[in-house]
C-alpha cells in the first residue's frame, strides 16, 4: 500500500524538514507539496533532499502559467540533489487567485488542456537532448563534456516553443516520475495516455469508475482523500479491490502523526520496496531516449 502525504500548514523549513524526516523513517512512500502555499514546491523539495535520503519528493506543476523549460530545469535539478527521487504531478485546476498573480485571464479549460498534452510531450524531449554518457570527465583525453551527445530539441507546438537543449544533464532518473491528478474529462484523456501514476479526488465509487476509464496506462493509481482525513484499514481493502495501490494524504502535522503512530499499524505490510530511485521502487522502467522526436508534427 503507497503512501503520499502532503504538508498542511506547514510552511517554515525546519518544520518541513522534520515531517519529511518522520515520514522517511516510518517507511512513507513520498511526500509532496502543492501549488498556492507560501513556498514554491521545486524549491521546497530540493531542501528536503539533502536531509532526506529514501523517500520520493513528488512536486505539484501547473501547466497554466510556467514556461516548460525552466519546470524542466527545476524537476531536473531536483532529480540531481535528490539523487533520483524526483517526480511532479500535472495538476488539472489552480487556485483562483494565481491567475490574478500572474497578471492574466485563467486559461480556458480547453487551452489549458493542450498546453499539459504539450508539456507532458515536451519536457521528456527536453530531458532527453543529454545522452546518458554525455559527461565522460575524461582527464586523459581532455574531454570534460562530449558535445555530440548533446543534441537540440526544436519544438514547435500550438502553446509553446522551444529551441535548444536543456541547460541541465540528463539527471539519475532520466525522467522524473508524472503523476496527474485526474478531475476532468481533458486530465482523464492526458492521464491515459501520459501518467505514471494516478491520483483521482472523489468518493470510492466514482472514484472506482474513473479508474476504470483510463485504461490501466498507469502503473500506480492513488486515492486522493479530503484534507485531513486518514484511511481506516477498511477504506485500504476497499479501494485495493477497486484498483488503488495506495493514497495520497494531505494531513497537518497533528494528522500527520496520529497516521504515523494510530493507523500505520493497521494496513498491514508497508514495507518499501527495494531501489536506489522512485522510478525503481515503483517497478517502473527507466524511460527510452526520445530525444530524435524533438520536432513537434
Amino acid at each position: 500500500m503507497y503512501l503520499e502525504v502532503v504538508p498542511v500548514g506547514t510552511e517554515t523549513l525546519p518544520d518541513l524538514v522534520a515531517y519529511a524526516r518522520v515520514a522517511e523513517d516510518a517507511g512513507l512512500d513520498a511526500v509532496g507539496f502543492p501549488l498556492g502555499g507560501a513556498l514554491e514546491p521545486t524549491t521546497v523539495l530540493s531542501a528536503l533532499a539533502v536531509t532526506t535520503s529514501r523517500v520520493g519528493l513528488v512536486a505539484d506543476v501547473s501547466p497554466a502559467y510556467a514556461a516548460p523549460y525552466n519546470v524542466a530545469r527545476y524537476l531536473a535539478a531536483l532529480d540531481h540533489l535528490s539523487r533520483g527521487r524526483a517526480g511532479w504531478r500535472l495538476v488539472a485546476t489552480d487556485p483562483a487567485a494565481l491567475a490574478d498573480l500572474h497578471g492574466v485571464e485563467p486559461p480556458a479549460a480547453e487551452r489549458r488542456a493542450r498546453r499539459a498534452a504539450e508539456y507532458a510531450e515536451l519536457l521528456p524531449r527536453l530531458w532527453d537532448s543529454w545522452d546518458d554518457d554525455a559527461i565522460p570527465a575524461d582527464k586523459e583525453r581532455g574531454v570534460y563534456v562530449d558535445e555530440a551527445k548533446i543534441r537540440e530539441t526544436r519544438w514547435e507546438g500550438t502553446e509553446f516553443r522551444v529551441h535548444g537543449p536543456l541547460s541541465t544533464p540528463r539527471s539519475p532518473q532520466g525522467h522524473p516520475v508524472l503523476s496527474v491528478e485526474v478531475a476532468d474529462a481533458p486530465s482523464r484523456a492526458l492521464a491515459a495516455e501520459h501518467a505514471e501514476i494516478v491520483t483521482i479526488g472523489a468518493d470510492l465509487s466514482r472514484a472506482a469508475d474513473i479508474l476504470a476509464g483510463l485504461g490501466g496506462r498507469a502503473s500506480l493509481a492513488l486515492l486522493a482523500l479530503p484534507t485531513g482525513i486518514r484511511p481506516t484499514a477498511a477504506l485500504a481493502v476497499e479501494a485495493e479491490r477497486a484498483g488503488f495501490g495506495g493514497f495520497r494524504l494531505e494531513l497537518d502535522r497533528p494528522a500527520f502523526d496520529r497516521l504515523v503512530g494510530e493507523t500505520l499499524p493497521v494496513l498491514g505490510d508497508r514495507s518499501v520496496p527495494a531501489g536506489r530511485t522512485f522510478r525503481e521502487r515503483l517497478g517502473l522502467p527507466r524511460p527510452a531516449d526520445r530525444s530524435h522526436e524533438g520536432v513537434a508534427a
